[in-house]
Parts: structure tokens; sequence; C-alpha cells
């Protein structure tokens, strides 16, 4: 995910160097660039969206491993609930790209074909992002601490991490159902719920990593998409 979200940034920059060429701007037409500002539109939409669930995921993780610490479960069960929201409002996202305006377009033009087949990859990438996304909050394939302390893994290899998001939250619960089940005269329980906590932090400090980057990133794509439009308005105003 985050070297998608970098990526498309360079299509992006690059697509707003094409836009402020001379040529494209006596190439474009008002209808067709009409057309683009309004996927622009949803493209700047979508990603203030997904950065703002990015930093909203930040803060809650953040807080919750204070929670651990502290052994504060109510702040942990809020934790859980925001975590199943911030998966919600992703997998939304994910169809926000999915409708699409006709484009106009001159087979034949080598600039009109830049455009569409840049704006095309815009939607492409976003899509594979969200969907990534999404896919990270889900309850993933295997059990939830089949390998305690593993905890998630590191954002350059997000795209091995399908459901680990997911697994972070489970944790939670199961370190939530230990402390249901607390007893003092259990010194095995006592063992394997300090193994659950220390798992949790551990994938919850990676998470937190993995989540600042994306938001970082996703924060350099939303400008770009700004840039671009602005680009756009230019043509149009000047047309």
């Amino acid at each position: 995910m985050v070297t998608g979200l970098a990526r498309l940034k360079s299509v992006l920059d690059s697509l707003d160097d094409v836009l402020q060429l001379p040529q494209t701007q006596d190439s474009l037409q008002n209808d067709v660039v009409e057309k683009l500002l309004e996927d622009f539109l949803r493209f700047v939409d979508a990603y203030e969206v997904f950065h703002g669930v990015l930093l909203g995921l930040r803060q809650e993780v953040s807080s919750a491993q204070v929670a651990i610490r502290r052994k504060d479960n109510s702040k942990l069960g809020l934790y859980v609930k925001a975590h199943k929201k911030f998966a919600n409002d992703v997998a939304k996202l994910v169809g926000t790209l999915t409708e699409r305006s006709n484009e106009v377009v001159k087979p034949d033009d080598e600039i009109y074909i830049v455009v569409r087949d840049a704006c095309r990859l815009t939607a492409s990438i976003s899509e594979a992002v969200f969907g990534g996304m999404s896919g990270s909050f889900g309850p993933g394939r295997r059990p939830i601490w089949a390998g305690l302390g593993l905890g998630i893994r590191k954002a350059r290899k997000e795209e091995e991490g399908v459901g680990e998001f997911g697994k972070v939250v489970k944790g939670v619960e199961s370190l939530l159902e230990f402390r249901k089940r607390k007893s003092n005269n259990n010194n095995n329980n006592d063992s394997n719920r300090e193994e659950v906590k220390m798992g949790v932090l551990k994938g919850m400090q990676e998470m937190e990593e993995c989540v600042g980057e994306m938001e970082r990133e996703s924060e350099k794509v939303f400008r770009s998409l700004i840039s671009n439009r602005v680009s756009l308005l230019n043509i149009l105003t000047h047309a």
C-alpha cells in the first residue's frame, strides 16, 4: 500500500507536468477538461476521507497502547469499536471510484491518450490501495495468536500483511477476554495473559509505524491531486 501510494504520486506529478505543457493546453477541449475536473474532485474527496481514517486510526492505536499498559479495559473496548468503524469507512471507499463518466478522447491524439491513461492508472492504483487497506482490517486466514509475539509485518512488507490489522484487534479482544477470566491463583493464566499482552503491544507498535507511513504518503498524493485540479482549472480559465 505504501509503495502504491508512492507510485501514484509519481504518476500524478508526471501528469501535472503534462497538463502544464502549452501543447496540452491547446489540445484539451473544454468538455474533456470539465470531465477531468469531476474525476479529480472524486479522487480528492476519496483521499481526504482516507487520510482522515489513517490519522484517526493512528491516534486510536497510540491511545490503545497506553490503555493496555494501564489495564484500562474500557478504553480498549472503545478501540475495538473505533477499529470496526474505520474498517467500514475504508470498505466504502473501495467503491467510490468505480463510477466513471464516459470518456471523451481523441484516439489519434497523443496528449489525450497520455492524460486518459494517467487518469485510469490513478483510479486503478487508488482502488488497489483502498482494497488492500480494507483487506488489512479483515480477520486474516490464520488463528489470531497462533504465533504469539510476532506482531504485524513492517510497512515495507505490507503486501504480505492481508488481515494483519484485523489480527491486532483480535489480539485486543483476546486480552480483554483474559482479563475477564482473571484468576490470581492461576500462574499459567497470568503467563499466557502476559504473552498475549506483549504480542499485542508489539503488533500495535508496528501497526502505528505502518499507518503513519501511509498517512504521510496519502497526504502527498492528496496534495498532488489538488495540484492537478489547479492545472486543469487554469486550462479551463485560459481556454
